[in-house]
């Protein structure tokens, strides 16, 4: 390819011209320009003068033109006219041998321009089209229609990306040529589909297929190698400006539609997509691996300003630091061989302690006195999944056990689930989520905002089961041995959700699609790749929940520091039980105080009102939902009431009209704490500060108190017996023994199964009660306590020296010795009876 600069004022008059041609091409050191116009010209198209790196990256021409070829071309005696390419930096005539170069010598030119660092707007090309090109020929391709519909990306890289300017011109060019490569990173990219006005903005593209797209020097004979790069990118629009006229009211309108009425926001400030949002146009691009997300959101805002300008709507396009991915960053690492080798290890010693187990024992179904016999033999028998099977199906509990405790503890577990998987399956790509945002609107999804009434269900009976046995052993003349109580109780928790925490870490990563790693998995995993230090030392809430590595663990560490003020509080009350009532009093008094002003300083939300930003969301979770100060009062509330019924042995009698006043108090405080601000789950809602403060005071309370007295009266039998009979069913103390797995899993599954969610599809109410989901929960749920949960039990007792050799009386099978004896005794007194 011969490059020539025509000086010259006319085509009659003998035009000076700078000849470079390009030859000697070597594979290690690229290919050489020669010509006395070679200095002229890669100076001008290089504002510095090129590096060795630059001259060897620039791809071998498809041809050269010849001596003869060339003279006789400048003097446009013989061959087909010259094409002229024109930049900023003026007209370059390209020499050809024939029809046959028009294609091949396109690459080389448009890989030319590609160095060069226009000021200036220019469609390098189009212009090269005009230039090899003839006008025929350049709408001739089968692809040039699609291309036209649908355009690809617009190129890519700024004055300081010199590979990402030149790879992105390649794939234009050989996107044209119908190259496989160009091909798949084009087809991998999102394209805007249909039902736009009832939400259907999320794109995700196809991540896959644009990480197998590789260009290979090969096979394209020379040129640099090219990878895809999977990018995620937000798109926000918003109405340019204010007015009342009926076009601008309108196109108001069908924005309001298009982002399903803004039912979960996000401004483009934030972009905080770790929470699901309805706000922004969620698009995938593939774009050449030099490239990065700098390249690719600059390009997209410089392709959107003049439709910004014209259209009425700014678009702004944002990309964050890791919205970009690809082949490499997902590979399967020493630390996720490690997990895997760790998890299975568990579950083989848990295996072994079965097979243990089986084999020390008698026919009868005792068990024999060697099974526990040695320390190592007692650990294999604790993790025997056979026992612990037991242990866990044994529905027979102490007469002194709140039992009704257990119902309780199963409704607001699996509330706390569909809430859990509410929130996450608005991740979901679904394409009429203005309808999901509709059917979130109305009193009854305050069910659902009003959230912290199901949370503090467990603070409550976490409080009142701490200061019930607590209060026992204090009642015997025992004393309450501290560090042991902070040991069973880290020793019973924190094994499971490091596990858990191990798992999302170094195996997350390889269970969901690229796509929804960039867009919802990935903050956490990211989170955790930093070190599980923070799990292990409860402290992972002091940086925010959204920088926790297991999202569920905030109500563990929270829990757990007002675990360790509560053997101060309760020999507080025990010592000084006159003066604990005022103390108390006050101290919910100072707390409710303290929470007001928080939420007035900082605008918080109390609840989740319709149209609530993301923003605002992690901004109140940092600060008063992840806060032990904020979450102490249901739980000074439970401590107290485990007093109450110890100090009168749940037999405290109370006549018809306390209970029920006391009754109608507790339905009342009960349903502000639901629906008392329920007029903030319709659309239009205008956030108020002074509301979110009166109800964050005292809903805590209130709530508090409701189910304070729903215990009270189920422990004193003075609840109706329909009610005592559902909340002390069998089966529910099983499921409370799950519970705390069920609560730890179900945000892993729910996460796995919407993060493989790619391709749009309609939203229903089944979706909510999935039964994979449901399944793979409980699955989890059981493998988890039975191997970590119920084991450790035995092996904190083990450590402390309380360990009891287990009691099998009750799977023994009784002889035929023992019916012939039965039977006697039953003669015997058949006997006595008649005389």
């Amino acid at each position: 390819m011969l490059l020539i600069e025509e000086n010259g004022a006319s085509s009659n008059a003998t035009p000076r011209r700078s000849v470079c041609l390009p030859f000697d091409r070597r594979p290690s050191r690229g290919h050489r320009w020669r010509g006395p116009g070679c200095n002229t010209w890669l100076r001008r198209l290089f504002p510095q003068r090129p590096t060795e790196r630059e001259r060897r990256e620039l791809p071998a021409p498809r041809f050269t033109c010849s001596k003869h070829s060339a003279i006789g071309y400048n003097k446009f005696s013989d061959g087909p006219p010259a094409r002229t390419l024109r930049t900023p930096h003026g007209k370059f005539a390209l020499c050809k041998g024939g029809e046959s170069y028009w294609n091949k010598s396109r690459s080389s030119l448009l890989a030319l321009v590609a160095a060069a660092d226009f000021k200036e707007p220019f469609n390098a090309t189009a212009a090269a089209d005009s230039c090899v090109r003839p006008p025929a020929e350049a709408d001739a391709t089968a692809l040039a229609a699609l291309l036209r519909l649908v355009p690809p990306l617009p190129l890519l890289g700024g004055s300081n990306n010199y590979q990402c300017r030149l790879h992105s011109r390649l794939f234009h060019e050989e996107l044209n040529q119908m190259k496989m490569w160009a091909l798949k990173m084009y087809d991998a990219s999102s394209k805007i589909g249909s039902s736009l006005l009832n939400g259907n903005l999320v794109h995700l593209g196809d991540f896959e297929q644009c990480v197998s797209a590789v260009r290979t020097p090969e096979h394209v004979g020379g040129g640099p190698r090219i990878r895809g790069k999977y990018c995620a990118a937000s798109v926000y629009l918003e109405p340019v400006g204010a007015g009342t006229n009926g076009k601008w009211r309108e196109l108001h309108a069908i924005i309001d539609l298009m982002k399903s009425h803004d039912a979960m926001s996000n401004e483009y400030q934030n972009n905080d997509l770790h929470l699901p949002t309805f706000s922004p146009v969620q698009l995938g691009f593939c774009i050449p691996d030099s490239c990065g997300h700098e390249d690719l959101e600059d390009s997209l805002n410089e392709m959107l300003k003049p439709i910004n300008i014209s259209s009425g709507i700014d678009f702004k396009v944002r990309l964050g630091q890791k919205s970009c991915q690809n082949a490499d960053e997902n590979q399967v690492d020493r630390w996720t061989v490690i997990t895997i080798i760790f998890v299975a290890s568990l579950l083989m010693f848990a295996l072994a302690g079965t097979l243990h187990e089986k084999a020390h024992t008698a026919e009868s179904g005792a068990l024999l006195p060697t099974a526990h016999k040695g320390t190592f033999r007692r650990l294999l028998l604790a993790f025997s999944f056979r026992r612990n099977w037991r242990s866990l199906v044994d529905t027979d509990v102490p007469e002194d056990e709140l039992s009704c405790l257990h119902g309780l503890r199963c409704f607001a577990s699996l509330m706390i689930y569909v809430i859990h998987k509410v929130v996450f399956i608005l991740f979901h790509p679904f394409s009429n989520r203005t309808d999901v945002s509709d059917l979130l609107e109305g009193d009854w999804t305050m069910i659902f905002r009003a959230f912290w009434n199901w949370v503090d269900a467990f603070v409550v009976l976490s409080g009142l089961l701490t200061s019930f046995y607590a209060f026992k052993k204090l009642r015997t003349g025992q004393r309450l041995n501290i560090p042991k109580m902070y040991f069973q109780r880290y020793l019973k928790f924190t094994p499971m959700v490091f596990v858990w925490s191990l798992i999302l870490q170094n195996l997350m990563q390889h269970q969901v699609s690229g796509q929804n790693l960039v867009r919802i998995v990935g903050p956490y995993v990211d989170n955790c790749k930093r070190g599980l230090l923070p799990v292990l030392t409860y402290t992972s809430v002091f940086n925010g929940l959204n920088k926790m590595c297991y999202p569920p663990a905030h109500q563990l560490v929270t829990d757990m520091h007002m675990y360790i003020l509560s053997p101060f509080i309760m020999l507080g009350i025990w010592k000084y039980p006159k003066k604990a009532p005022f103390v108390f009093c006050a101290t919910l008094a100072v707390l409710a105080a303290a929470k007001y002003s928080v939420v007035m300083q900082n605008q918080l939300g109390s609840f989740l009102f319709y149209g609530m930003s993301t923003e605002t969301m992690v901004k109140s979770a940092n600060i008063i939902y992840v806060n032990a100060l904020h979450r102490l009062t249901p739980y000074l509330l439970g401590l107290g009431l485990g007093y109450v019924l110890q100090i009168t042995d749940c037999k405290q009698v109370l006549s018809r009209v306390q209970m029920a006043a006391g009754t109608a108090i507790a339905i009342g405080c009960a349903a502000y704490s639901m629906f008392g601000v329920s007029h903030s789950s319709r659309k239009g809602y205008i956030y108020q500060v002074n509301e979110a403060a009166v109800f964050a005071t005292f809903q805590p309370l209130m709530w508090g108190f409701a189910l304070c007295w729903l215990v009270y009266s189920c422990a004193t039998k003075h609840a109706p017996g329909w009610l005592l009979r559902l909340l002390t069913w069998r089966g529910f103390i099983i499921y409370s023994r799950l519970s705390y797995a069920i609560y730890l899993t179900q945000i892993y599954i729910v996460a796995v199964n919407v993060g493989n969610a790619v391709h749009s599809s309609r939203f229903g109410v089944h979706r909510i009660f999935d039964m994979n989901d449901i399944a793979m929960v409980g699955s989890a749920s059981l493998l988890s306590t039975l191997i970590l949960l119920l084991p450790l039990q035995d092996v904190s007792l083990l450590i402390s020296g309380g360990y009891k050799p287990p009691n099998y009386s009750k799977y023994i099978k009784p002889s035929p010795d023992d019916h012939i004896e039965e039977k006697q005794q039953e003669r015997a007194a058949k006997c006595q009876a008649e005389e």
